[in-house]
Parts: structure tokens; C-alpha cells; sequence
């Protein structure tokens, strides 16, 4: 019989964050923080992906010109250190007509993640508009 790898379906409540309304313009928001409970290089981590989702966003909340929306997706070893970007700015929505399509990124954690994880959106630009009315969802997948 083969086996089928049908991917990280299952999200973990109690350790993933719920939705985040994204920010109103020119502000930033970040999830509720994710505990990995790693403790440094070559701890196990059992496998495990990251999802970042973003929603569509109309014309109205990001605009043609001048307006993104940049979500991170960030770690730290300390809650009171500085967070860093564990990748590159996972989702960039930029404005047009139209808005922002919706987009998703998953990644499994690379080694040698710090302990602790969470999502961040930021809007920017001198027509960013108010998003709150859209959320983000940020879930650890196992």
C-alpha cells in the first residue's frame, strides 16, 4: 500500500492564534505570540508548518497608488527582545484598481527557528486606508 503525504491539515487552538484585524493606515499589528518551546539549535521540533493568510482587500482599503500591506512573519528567543523577520516579507499586497487579491504562505520551520513566533501586518504609504474591517489568520499546522 503507498502512503500519500497529505500535507498539514490539523490547527492546533490552543497554540495557534485566532483571525487579527489587519491595521488602520499607516499602523501595524501583531498576532498573539506562538511558543515553540524550542530551546536552540539542533532541539526537535516536531514537523510543522507555518500558514500566513491574507485577505482580498478592495480598492477602498488599498489604494491604486502609494498603499501596501506587508505581512512578516517574525521570531525572537526572548519575548522581550527584537523580533526578526524569519523570512522575507512573506506577502506584499500592493494597491490597484481592483484592491488586493487574497494570498496564503506556508513554510515549514526552518532550522534553527527561536522559540518564540508570531505574524505581523503593516500597512504603509501616504494612501493607506483603514483595514480593520479585514483580518489575517496565522496558525501553526502539525
Amino acid at each position: 500500500m503507498a502512503l500519500v503525504n497529505q500535507g498539514f491539515k490539523v490547527r492546533d487552538a490552543a497554540v495557534s492564534p485566532a483571525l487579527l484585524p489587519l491595521p488602520t493606515a499607516g499602523a501595524t499589528v501583531n498576532t498573539a505570540v506562538i511558543d515553540t518551546v524550542n530551546q536552540g539549535v539542533g532541539d526537535f521540533l516536531a514537523e510543522s508548518e507555518l500558514s500566513l493568510k491574507a485577505p482580498a482587500l478592495t480598492s477602498t482599503q488599498l489604494a491604486n497608488t502609494n498603499a501596501t500591506m506587508t505581512y512578516n512573519i517574525q521570531h525572537v528567543s526572548d519575548t522581550n527582545g527584537t523580533w526578526v523577520n524569519l523570512f522575507a516579507s512573506c506577502i506584499v499586497q500592493t494597491g490597484s484598481t481592483n484592491g488586493a487579491v487574497a494570498a496564503t504562505f506556508t513554510s515549514r520551520l526552518p532550522t534553527g527557528v527561536s522559540r518564540y513566533i508570531r505574524a505581523q501586518a503593516v500597512s504603509a504609504g501616504s494612501n493607506a486606508a483603514d483595514c480593520s474591517g479585514s483580518s489575517m489568520q496565522f496558525d501553526l499546522l502539525m
